[in-house]
C-alpha cells in the first residue's frame, strides 16, 4: 500500500504537468519534463532511504524530524480541533498548554534561530500534506517534489530569454546536477527555498517588463516564503533585487549600482545594531559559527575544517572573505573523498573549475552588462561568504550551496560559448578519424 501511493500520487502528477500552461516548454518535449520529475521523485525517495539506514535517530535527521512532528499536530486534530488550527495557523501557537501537550513530544518545533532560518514552516507544509498521504512520508517527499519542481521550472523559465540555443543544456544540467537534485528533491527546507527564490526571481524579472497583479502576487508568496523559511536568504537576495530594479532606470553602470547596492546594504547590517542591540548582525554570525562548531564536535562530524575562533570583527570578516568563497566554492578537494557523496561533490567543484577555465578560453559575445547576470555573480558570493564564514562541515556546505547552483549554472553557461565549444572539438574528432 506505500508504495502503491507514491506511484499513484507520482503518475497523477505526471498525467496532469502537460495540461498546465506553466509546465509548457516550447524547447523542451514534454517527456523530458516528465522524466526530470520522476528523477526527482527517485532521489528524494533515495535520500529517504539514506537516511533511514545511516542517520537511524530520527530525531536528528532532518528530513524525518520535520515529518514525526507534523503527526504529533495532525494527530491533535481529532482529539482538540482547537488545538490542531492554534498550531497550524499560529495564533497563540505559543501558549504553555500547547508546550506542555504536544510540543515537550516533537525534536524541531522549537527552533531557537529564527534569523537564520524556521522549521515551523516545513512542519506546516507536512501537516497539510497529512490530509491526502495517509501518513506515508514517500508521498510528501512526491508533494515536495512537485513545490521544488515548480521551483526550477520558474529559474528556467527566469534564465531561459538571455541563454538563446542553449536552453537544453541549461536544462539538462539545471535537473540533474548532482547536489542541487539530491538535496533539491528531499522533505527538506532546501525543497521549499528552491520554490521561493525561483518564484521570486520570475516573478521579480516579469514584473520590470510589465506589471500584473499576478507577478506581484509571486514576489509577494516567494518573499513570504524566504521570510519564514530562511530568512537570511532574503537579506542576501533583497539588495540584488533592488539594484536590479535601479539598474533598469540606469544601464550605463549596472556593476556599479549592485557593487554600490550591496555595500550600502551591508553597511546597514552592520550598523543596525545602534538601532536595536538585538541586532548586531556580526555578533549573529559569530554565534552561528559557534554553535555550528559545537554541533560538529558534538555529534563528531565526518569531514570537519577548521574555521578561526576569535571573536569577529568587522576587519577580520574582510580579511576572511576570499578564503570563504574559495571554500565553498571549490571544497571538498578530490582526495578529500573517502565515501561516494563526497567524491560526488569533489567532482562538481571539478566540473565547476572547468567550467571557470572554459569561460576564458570559449567566452561568448554577449552583454556582460545583464542585470540578471550580475545580480546572479552578487547573490553567489555573498552566499557563499556568509556559508564560508559559520559552516565547519564540509557536508553541510555542499547542501547549503545548492540554492547558488542554478544561478551559477546560468552564469556558466551565459559565457561560454558553447556553440564554438563544440566545433572545434568536433573538428578534431573528425580530423583524428580520417
Amino acid at each position: 500500500m506505500q508504495w502503491t501511493l507514491v506511484v499513484g500520487y507520482t503518475f497523477l502528477i505526471l498525467a496532469i504537468l502537460p495540461r498546465i500552461s506553466f509546465f509548457n516548454l516550447p524547447s523542451i518535449p514534454v517527456r523530458w519534463l516528465q522524466a526530470a520529475f520522476i528523477i526527482k521523485v527517485l532521489a528524494g525517495i533515495a535520500l529517504g532511504i539514506i537516511y533511514s539506514r545511516y542517520y537511524t535517530d530520527r530525531s536528528t535527521a532532518d528530513t524525518f524530524k520535520f515529518f514525526d512532528d507534523s503527526q504529533i499536530i495532525f494527530n491533535a486534530l481529532k482529539e482538540s480541533p482547537g488545538d490542531f488550527f492554534r498550531m497550524l495557523s499560529g495564533y497563540h501557537a505559543n501558549a504553555p498548554d500547547l508546550e506542555k501537550e504536544y510540543y515537550v513530544n516533537m525534536t524541531a518545533w522549537n527552533n531557537k534561530e529564527m534569523f537564520f532560518n524556521d522549521n515551523r514552516t516545513i512542519i506546516r507544509l507536512n501537516v497539510l500534506f497529512q490530509f491526502i498521504s495517509l501518513g506515508n512520508y514517500y508521498v510528501h517527499v512526491v508533494l515536495i517534489n512537485l513545490i521544488s519542481f515548480t521551483g526550477l521550472i520558474c529559474f528556467y523559465k527566469a534564465f531561459a530569454p538571455y541563454l538563446e540555443n542553449k536552453l537544453k543544456l541549461f536544462f539538462f544540467f539545471l535537473f540533474l546536477f548532482p547536489s542541487l537534485l539530491f538535496w533539491g528533491s528531499g522533505m527538506l527546507k532546501d525543497s521549499l527555498l528552491l520554490f521561493s527564490v525561483g518564484l521570486c526571481i520570475l516573478s521579480f524579472i516579469r514584473i520590470n517588463k510589465s506589471f500584473s497583479y499576478l507577478n506581484l502576487t509571486g514576489i509577494l508568496l516567494g518573499i513570504i516564503g524566504l521570510i519564514l523559511n530562511k530568512f537570511y536568504i532574503f537579506l542576501l537576495l533583497f539588495p540584488g533585487l533592488l539594484a536590479y530594479f535601479l539598474s533598469k532606470k540606469n544601464s550605463k553602470n549596472v556593476f556599479g549600482i549592485f557593487l554600490g547596492t550591496y555595500v550600502c546594504f551591508g553597511t546597514l547590517l552592520i550598523l543596525a545594531k545602534y538601532i536595536s542591540p538585538n541586532f548586531d548582525f556580526i555578533a549573529i554570525l559569530e554565534m552561528k559559527r559557534n554553535a555550528f562548531a559545537e554541533i560538529a564536535i558534538t555529534g563528531k562530524a565526518m569531514h570537519q575544517i577548521e574555521l578561526p575562533t576569535e571573536p569577529f570583527t568587522l576587519f577580520s570578516l574582510v580579511q576572511q572573505i576570499p578564503i570563504a568563497i574559495f571554500t565553498v566554492l571549490l571544497r571538498p578537494f578530490l582526495w578529500e573523498a573517502d565515501s561516494l557523496p563526497v567524491f560526488s561533490a569533489a567532482l562538481e567543484n571539478i566540473l565547476l573549475i572547468l567550467s571557470i577555465a572554459l569561460i576564458f578560453v570559449f567566452p561568448s559575445r554577449q552583454n556582460k552588462k545583464n542585470p540578471l547576470l550580475i545580480l546572479s555573480i552578487f547573490f553567489v558570493l555573498s552566499l557563499f561568504v556568509l556559508i564560508g564564514l559559520t559552516t565547519p562541515i564540509l557536508g553541510a556546505i555542499v547542501r547549503y550551496r545548492i540554492i547558488a547552483i542554478p544561478f551559477i549554472l546560468f552564469v556558466f553557461i551565459y559565457f561560454i560559448d558553447t556553440s564554438r565549444l563544440v566545433r572545434i572539438f568536433y573538428n578534431r574528432l573528425t580530423r583524428q578519424s580520417q
